[in-house]
């Protein structure tokens, strides 16, 4: 698949370019060696049911609680990923962090709005709450309470809570251990392939 190959390549470029670039502290490259024993789409028989871990990704891009704001920010348009998972000391997974709660972290809450309305009327001033959040933790505006599927879920099922959720991506949880992740592109482009033949 092109995209997985492209976030493959985009992830070992990047640490192998790290004399020339060096790489964010935070970023985790989770490199799930059962990934290489699962069967690829391309040699499944027809009439076998898809499944997650045919289809996701086992190196995923991750960041920590502790993780700032604008590390997270640059993450994210360096590699091309509108959502990272969050992943504690023991890798275990504690919550996603996406482009929309990032920006969704310049606007004022409700308490904070009710309390003074008047301080968020001035748009082009509230652009510059970035400099105020910059340093805060990533921890602070992460979705904590994660949908996750396991690796020998059909992918429609994965498709299906995503579709009904409104996100773009799964992690992939086996035994409380992240070990890997699947988008919706994934799952569409290999449905398409098997069924369509391209």
């Amino acid at each position: 698949m092109p995209n997985r190959l492209n976030a493959r390549r985009r992830a070992l470029f990047y640490l192998e370019a790290s004399k020339n670039y060096p790489a964010p502290r935070e970023v985790i490259v989770t490199v799930n060696p059962l990934k290489s024993f699962f069967p690829k789409v391309d040699t499944l028989h027809p009439t076998t049911i898809m499944k997650v871990k045919n289809v996701m990704r086992g190196e995923v891009i991750t960041v920590q609680p502790e993780t700032s704001y604008e590390e997270a920010v640059k993450i994210m348009h360096r590699y091309n990923f509108s959502g990272l998972p969050v992943i504690n000391g023991k890798g275990k997974l504690v919550g996603m962090i996406s482009e929309k709660d990032l920006f969704r972290a310049l606007y004022p809450n409700y308490q904070d709005f009710i309390l003074d309305p008047t301080g968020f009327r001035d748009q082009e001033t509230q652009e510059e709450n970035i400099d105020l959040i910059r340093n805060h933790p990533v921890e602070k505006y992460m979705n904590r309470k994660v949908l996750t599927i396991e690796p020998e879920a059909a992918i429609l099922r994965a498709g299906g809570l995503m579709l009904s959720h409104g996100i773009h991506r799964l992690p992939v949880v086996l035994d409380g251990k992240l070990v890997g992740i699947v988008t919706r592109e994934e799952i569409y482009t290999a449905i398409l392939k098997k069924r369509l033949g391209f």
